[in-house]
């Protein structure tokens, strides 16, 4: 799953919602691990924009490329038909219709990702490499703003190690 990483840094989680859940780190590395899948053929990118803007789009597509799947709901009818975890259910806050209100919700959290730039770098890169932006225009939206450096919910900072132990943790 490709989400941008505009929004993936402004994400909350209801185990701690008063923080956001992770740093452009993760995405960072996320991303690092992913690159030399992209465009295998045993590997299918999805992107959360085109997800949650067409569910039912996405579903044919994958169907598509796995036919031996057996259709057992419509994507957008997942609200319905899903028996998610408690842990599910807590970590998202229950089950929703799928909505795109969260996509280019990184614009009502400016500080944020000015902070996260001034942590972590530039992302100006991997924006245009995934298509998320044409050039560095989008800086402007962020000049001048204040960086909210405000710790995230995960360490900001990691080793390869400690990423994995993380990742691992209940």
């Amino acid at each position: 799953m490709l989400r941008d990483p505009h929004d993936v840094i402004v994400s909350h989680h209801n185990r701690n919602p008063n923080r956001y859940w992770a740093g452009l780190k993760f995405w960072k590395a996320y991303t690092q691990a992913a690159r030399p899948l992209l465009g295998h053929p045993r590997f299918i990118t999805l992107r959360y924009e085109e997800l949650v803007s067409d569910p039912d789009a996405t579903q044919r597509a994958l169907a598509k490329r796995l036919p031996f799947l057996k259709h057992r709901a419509a994507f957008s009818a997942f609200h319905d038909v899903a028996k998610p975890s408690p842990d599910a259910v807590m970590a998202l806050g229950g089950v929703r219709e799928i909505a795109k209100e969260r996509v280019a919700n990184w614009r009502n959290h400016l500080p944020r990702v000015a902070g996260q730039i001034a942590l972590h770098g530039s992302i100006t890169g991997d924006l245009i490499e995934f298509g998320y932006e044409h050039d560095d225009t989008w800086l402007r939206e962020i000049d001048g703003v204040v960086p909210d450096l405000t710790p995230s919910h995960w360490p900001e900072y990691f080793t390869e190690n400690s990423l994995a132990r993380m990742l691992q943790a209940p």
